[in-house]
């Protein structure tokens, strides 16, 4: 089956979206290299400003880090029940979160419901003024947050994503890019996108 259309523009956007250079950045939230990535990405989006630079980032959860699909659905369930103002500062305080605890997300529950308790209570922790109630039935499976992280999960899939962190560059996939956590390499990178690749 081909993966369904989408409702919205799929991602976390940050800049302007007619901005020259468009970052699309695809993020596993319990991802070692999207860990080491993240600091990176903020810095060379605040150094190129959002007038100049559009960012969104994409949770692509990886299926061999077992609770990445639950922490990807909370943050749509998350972002449908907080409803902020601010979709870019809604998911940098949730990826800066969740990557300063990521151990505590990688340790073996005993079954879903186990898995689902613990990322309740530490998203609650985190967003102050969700209702519990509601934040547990959108953990559920067949939620409209678990929709949302299948249909986004197949985004990703239908452009060909099979890793974490990777990066698309005005909608080019860039290796470069993706195998770099140094600010530099991607400031070098960016600069010359910007300059016509001259």
């Amino acid at each position: 089956m081909a993966a369904p259309i989408p409702t919205r523009i799929p991602g976390f956007h940050k800049g302007n979206p007619a901005a020259l250079v468009k970052l699309d950045v695809f993020l596993d939230p319990l991802c070692d290299d999207s860990e080491k990535l993240w600091p990176v990405l903020k810095k060379v989006q605040e150094h190129h400003g959002d007038q100049a630079l559009h960012l969104a980032i994409h949770l692509f959860p990886l299926p061999y880090h077992k609770q990445a699909f639950l922490v990807c659905q909370s943050a749509y369930a998350l972002r449908e029940l907080a409803k902020p103002a601010d979709q870019a500062e809604f998911i940098y305080k949730f990826l800066d979160s969740v990557f300063a605890n990521m151990d505590d997300f990688i340790q073996d529950h005993a079954n879903d419901a186990e898995a689902r308790t613990f990322v309740a209570k530490f998203m609650l922790d985190k967003f102050p003024g969700v209702n519990n109630i509601d934040l547990r039935q959108a953990l559920n499976k067949n939620s409209g947050a678990d929709a949302q992280t299948r249909i986004a999960w197949k985004y990703g899939a239908s452009r060909g994503v099979c890793g974490t962190p990777l990066v698309f560059v005005n909608d080019v996939l860039s290796l470069t890019l993706s195998n770099s956590n140094k600010q530099e390499d991607w400031n070098a990178f960016l600069d010359k996108v910007f300059n016509g690749n001259k």
